[in-house]
Parts: C-alpha cells; sequence; structure tokens
C-alpha cells in the first residue's frame, strides 16, 4: 500500500513504480473482477438472449425480424427433442422455436431439429448424442453433443469444437455483437465477423 499523502510528489512516484511492475503496456494488468467458470447460470442466459434479440433485430434487418417473431416452442414440442438435447437449447427454444441467425447458420426449430436428426442418421458419420441445432445454406450442421459445439457435415463428420458448450458458445456469440466485431452482410451470406 501506499500510505504518502495525495499532494506529496513521491506518493505519484510509488505509483509509477507499482504500475510499471505489472507492466500494463504488454497486456499483462491484473485481473479486477472474478471471472466466471462454466456456463451461464439461467438469468444470465436469459439476458444474453435478450442482448442477441436486441441486436439482432437492431442490425440484422429481416433476419433480426424472423427471429424476433418466432414464438416459443410448446412444452410438447420440446419433449419431442432428442434426449440428449442440452437444457441450454430447451431454454433458447422455449423464447423462440428457432430461427436465431448463428453467423452463417440459422437456428432449426423443434420439428426441424427432429427432421434433421432423422436425415442425418443415415451417414455413417452420424452419433447418436449429436443434436443439430443450427442449419446453414450449404447444408452442413451445427451440433451440439458431449464434447462441445460442433459443425458437422455428412461427408466429414465432426469437425473441431467451437465452444465447449452451447452455453459459452451463445455468450462468445453475444460478445462479439456487443464488441460490435459482427456485421449483418444480407440474408444469403448471413453474420459475418469482423476485425
Amino acid at each position: 500500500t501506499i500510505s504518502k499523502q495525495a499532494g506529496d510528489p513521491s506518493h505519484l512516484a510509488s505509483l509509477v513504480v507499482i504500475l510499471d511492475r505489472m507492466d500494463v503496456s504488454k497486456g499483462s494488468m491484473p485481473e479486477i473482477h472474478n471471472k466466471r467458470e462454466g456456463d451461464m447460470s439461467d438469468d444470465e442466459l436469459k439476458q444474453c438472449m435478450l442482448d442477441m434479440e436486441t441486436w439482432l433485430t437492431s442490425n440484422a434487418e429481416t433476419a433480426g425480424a424472423t427471429f424476433a417473431s418466432a414464438p416459443g416452442a410448446s412444452a410438447e414440442q420440446l419433449a419431442s427433442l432428442p434426449a440428449s438435447a442440452p437444457p441450454t437449447l430447451k431454454a433458447l427454444l422455449s423464447v423462440h422455436d428457432g430461427k436465431l441467425p448463428l453467423l452463417d447458420f440459422v437456428g432449426l426449430t423443434c420439428s426441424e431439429i427432429s427432421s434433421e436428426t432423422a436425415a442425418a442418421k443415415a451417414s455413417a458419420k452420424w452419433a447418436d448424442d449429436y443434436v443439430p441445432l443450427a442449419k446453414n445454406p450449404d447444408g452442413d450442421l451445427l451440433v451440439v453433443c458431449g464434447s462441445g459445439v460442433h459443425r458437422w457435415d455428412a461427408e466429414l463428420g465432426l469437425g473441431s469444437v467451437e465452444a465447449p458448450s452451447l452455453s459459452q458458445h451463445l455468450e462468445k456469440y453475444r460478445n462479439l455483437m456487443m464488441q460490435g466485431k459482427l456485421e449483418y452482410v444480407g440474408d444469403d451470406c448471413g453474420i459475418m465477423e469482423i476485425a
């Protein structure tokens, strides 16, 4: 601690020495808050969904309006999801049944999840714990499974991990929105990450 008076010039010299030791210019500033580990709480997930909807309706024209106007899935529709569907997916679908633009993917409705699952089972690259949550114009799926969120296609199978969980994937996506690092480039291309 610095016990010098604010008017004492040595007070500033001591502060400069402390800041120099932290080497702030190289990004080694100590954390000033506690980072959460793991998935978002239910309240954090609700806020994340609200933030995404707000950004989308303000920045993504037709895609944002389509998502915002999508009604929530019924309890019966949610019950039709595969047994391995995570609670985060069910929570998302209970607010808006699909239509969430996720970069070049668009979120699937409960009925589309069932039909995409049935179609994908024809591929030797499909596993029973995969749950499709979005599809892109090329026919690739964004799936969630025990190892996280992945891209998947019928020929190559499961791609590398995009996020360890759907909750963390949505939080990362929302954070990119809030940081101004995403841009809507039209219905044909969807949302793209910008530098």
